[in-house]
């Protein structure tokens, strides 16, 4: 089979020298880019200006008008539209333009054509396995970031709300087709329930879930029988189809004749098919000009430097970010409004409240969330008291570090026990020993309230205290069975929600502090019996940690797991189905805060004192911060004894500072997130652009690597300190190129601050002394808890991210370039100098 004749999907390869106006009416896909030169084109919707580099995708069945600017040269590839489908799906529409949709990220995109291109150049023939992968690599390039669905999305609203969803089933599908996949499998994915499944897609694909699953394979299986010489009966295996018989009788239902007749077939009329080389539009293009544009291709690769499709052997990926700094949108900052103390006698603890208030230096948190403040010893009944009943002095010496620090209090009325354990062998949830239902909210802490917020509003008045937030968690036991059922806990709610609206023109009351972990009918219910009693939460709260939780766990059997999920997207996906769920109860959706939430409770390594907890940190605020209203990061210190270990060497812990009040790398990424300013001009997946006055900005960037799916499922076991690092799936560094554009001209002073191993990580200090010396890792921690003041303060001076400041004269554009490694947070903070 010679190069002319050689079958593949693309139709044909062409140069163009555009010297004249000419009309293009299209019957297939073609991918157009400009080597050298400019041009312009124009259809029946829009009209721009090509120039080199740019690159569009133009779509059958239009009409366009493409005429020169300049001298030019422009690369085109073209794509059987029958062929696209079969791969994209016809439920898509493509929209790739550099031009009209500039802060997408093309560089793998060009660099994937220009590979192409040269490969055909250089040896069609022997280089047709490698062109058939990257031909496939570009078509999934294209259908993750520059198509989408056209399913029934018809003018009304109520089709277009539900696309997210439509487009996660067909994600799943595409992804999993080759797998025994089912119905069920698919609903729990989407954590729905089979029978409301089932009815959503016959509604919005109007075919039954296994009439569109055997669509998809039947399109990948064609794409095999058309362009590989793979057998049928392979084929068949490879497109999830449990046999021949099977896959030939689904077949003839789609093509009414068998895939052996149909490859015969297609051979035949692709073997006229010609690639070609030269372009029609201008029938002077020289052999020169083909040999030329392997310097063009080259140039391009230079310019982009290495991405996302990277050839074998590359280490890195490269975006370009390109910022227009006069175009903001307001930002919304979650996470830096409220910080768990934990519990109310924390706040009893100088060391403790040394590092609150060391926090609120670097972090202007509002509100401070603590457990227990009814609780017998801090709010203690004095007998004899007929005035009030109770002693107030512990209280108050808790709200009043508060109140003259302006910070706000964040009640959980609820009791919990303060001592709980983790063991992750069996449950990464609270351990509730015996019946814990009584112990929740005491008959006596009914009056406790009252009496407690009548002293408050008589102390700090009733602003203060009508600021306040107040929620109600419905304990569960460490199988997430809850210890109260729906209608008690509703009595318990209607109850507290009586005393406080006696006092309280403005109520911030809240719950059930749901752990997303559990069943949803735990919550729905909740909510119900609270709507029966013609009552509803002011704000919903929710616990968030990345558990997935099995069928086995709720039947108690004694060596079931909890584990951690290997879905990185798990708190968004959470927070989707709780809101999509509870739909039904609210005409309006109430405030959502989530008031606990961290990528592990587990005690038995320190992946909470890593780099990696920075990057967690800064990705879950971007997920998540236009979701939420509120977004609780449990816990502010490892100074407490809420969570004690089954290993008798108590290892890492899960807040910000550490027992002796040194800071860790994720309280350094509450710092950056709390430096970024309240307007948004462009975001990522791994970095915003912010604006926090007239030319002052910030940068964000980060570069995340998730928990490798071996830990997930193992994740008791204990992990040294060395090996902490091995626990996450490999990444590779990322290259970042932010052009900041429509800047004022002037001189810009620019801070660079680096958190990673080398700069802010206390963990990574101290392995490094371990390995150096003959301690035992923990010996070396206990003779670092017990260092001298003046030593400790220089050991925590030597543990913070590094700064460096430069300036750059600027005409109206800045570009900043940054390599960002697995781990690491880079945060930049721009400013104009005053001449």
């Amino acid at each position: 089979m010679n190069e002319k004749t050689m079958i593949t999907p693309v139709h044909n390869i062409s140069l163009y020298n555009i010297s004249k106006e000419y009309t293009l009416n299209l019957s297939e896909y073609e991918i157009f880019m400009v080597l050298h030169g400019s041009i312009h084109i124009r259809s029946e919707t829009y009209e721009d200006n090509y120039e080199a580099r740019d690159l569009l995708i133009l779509n059958p069945g239009k009409s366009y008008i493409i005429s020169p600017l300049e001298e030019n040269l422009v690369l085109s590839l073209a794509f059987e539209k029958h062929f696209i489908h079969e791969v994209i799906g016809n439920n898509h529409q493509i929209f790739c333009d550099s031009r009209e949709a500039f802060q997408k990220d093309y560089e793998p995109m060009r660099n994937l054509v220009a590979s192409i291109v040269s490969a055909y150049f250089d040896n069609a023939e022997g280089n047709k396995l490698t062109i058939y992968s990257m031909i496939f690599s570009l078509l999934a390039m294209i259908q993750k970031n520059f198509t989408a669905s056209t399913i029934n999305l018809s003018d009304t609203s109520e089709n277009s709300k539900h696309l997210s969803r439509i487009q996660e089933i067909i994600s799943y599908v595409d992804e999993n087709y080759p797998s025994v996949i089912t119905l069920a499998s698919l609903a729990e994915h989407l954590y729905l329930s089979p029978q409301y499944l089932s009815k959503f897609i016959k509604q919005h694909f109007h075919k039954t879930f296994y009439e569109y699953l055997n669509q998809v394979r039947i399109e990948h299986a064609l794409s095999e029988i058309q362009y590989t010489d793979t057998s049928i009966t392979k084929i068949a295996f490879n497109c999830g189809f449990p046999n021949l018989t099977a896959f030939n009788k689904i077949f003839k239902e789609f093509y009414h004749t068998t895939p052996s007749s149909y490859r015969k077939e297609f051979r035949q009329s692709a073997g006229k098919q010609q690639v070609q080389h030269e372009g029609t539009m201008d029938e002077d293009i020289s052999t020169q000009n083909i040999e030329n544009v392997r310097a063009y291709l080259s140039d391009l690769s230079l310019k982009g430097s290495q991405n996302d499709t990277k050839s074998p052997g590359a280490d890195t990926n490269h975006y370009v970010i390109s910022a227009n700094m006069t175009e903001s949108v307001p930002q919304n900052n979650p996470f830096t409004r409220i910080i768990n103390a934990g519990y109310a006698v924390n706040m009893l603890s100088f060391s403790f409240l040394e590092q609150l208030e060391s926090t609120f230096k670097s972090v202007d948190f509002t509100y401070i969330r603590f457990i227990g403040i009814l609780d017998d010893d801090i709010l203690p009944e004095v007998e004899g008291d007929k005035t009030s009943g109770y002693n107030f002095h512990l209280v108050d010496m808790i709200l009043d570090f508060l109140f003259e620090r302006g910070k706000i209090p964040f009640l959980e009325l609820s009791s919990k026990p303060r001592k709980t354990t983790i063991a992750t062998t069996r449950t990464g949830f609270l351990t509730n020993s015996g019946n814990f239902k009584e112990k929740i909210f005491p008959p006596s802490h009914f009056q406790k309230l009252d009496m407690l917020i009548r002293h408050c509003i008589n102390r700090y008045g009733l602003s203060f205290v009508s600021s306040w937030y107040f929620e109600v968690w419905a304990a569960h036991s460490d199988y997430l069975e809850y210890d109260e059922s729906g209608v008690e806990y509703a009595q318990r709610f209607k109850k507290i929600h009586t005393i406080l609206s006696a006092h309280l023109p403005v109520l911030h009351l809240g719950g059930p502090g749901f752990n997303t972990s559990a069943p949803i009918a735990f919550l729905q219910n909740f909510i119900q019996e609270i709507n029966r009693e013609k009552l509803s939460f002011s704000f919903l709260s929710i616990y968030l940690y990345p558990y997935k939780v099995t069928a086995s766990n709720l039947l108690k059997h004694k060596d079931d797991y909890v584990i951690l999920s290997a879905d990185k997207d798990i708190f968004s996906k959470k927070l989707s189905f709780i809101k999509s769920s509870l739909s039904s109860f609210y005409r309006q959706f109430p405030p959502v805060i989530v008031t606990e939430y961290n990528s592990d409770l587990a005690g038995q390594n320190h992946i909470n004192d890593s780099c990696f907890q920075s990057a967690f940190i800064c990705r879950s605020f971007l997920r998540l911060k236009n979701d939420v209203d509120m977004m609780a990061y449990w816990l502010l210190s490892d100074l407490t004894e809420e969570y004690m270990d089954f290993s008798s060497t108590k290892k890492g812990g899960i807040g910000l500072f550490n027992e002796q009040g040194q800071k860790k790398p994720a309280f350094f990424a509450y710092e950056f997130l709390n430096q970024l300013g309240n307007a948004v001009i462009c975001e990522g997946d791994n970095y915003i652009v912010t604006m926090s006055s007239t030319n002052h900005y910030q940068i964000l960037a980060f570069n995340y690597a998730h928990v490798s799916k071996y830990y997930c499922l193992s994740h008791s076991d204990k992990v040294n300190v060395q090996d902490t690092y091995s626990i996450f799936d490999p990444v590779s560094p990322v290259n970042m190129t932010f052009q900041l554009y429509n800047l004022e001209a002037g001189q810009y002073k620019i801070k660079r601050h680096v958190l990673d191993r080398d700069h802010g990580s206390l963990l990574d200090t101290m392995a490094h002394m371990w390995f150096q010396g003959n301690l035992s890792f923990e010996r070396l921690s206990y003779n670092i808890s017990n260092l001298s003041p003046e030593e400790q303060e220089y050991f925590s001076m030597a543990c913070i991210p590094s700064q460096s400041i430069f300036y750059k004269n600027s005409d109206g554009s800045l570009t900043l370039n940054c390599k960002v490694s697995a781990h690491e947070v880079i945060f930049y903070d721009i400013s104009l100098q005053l001449q």
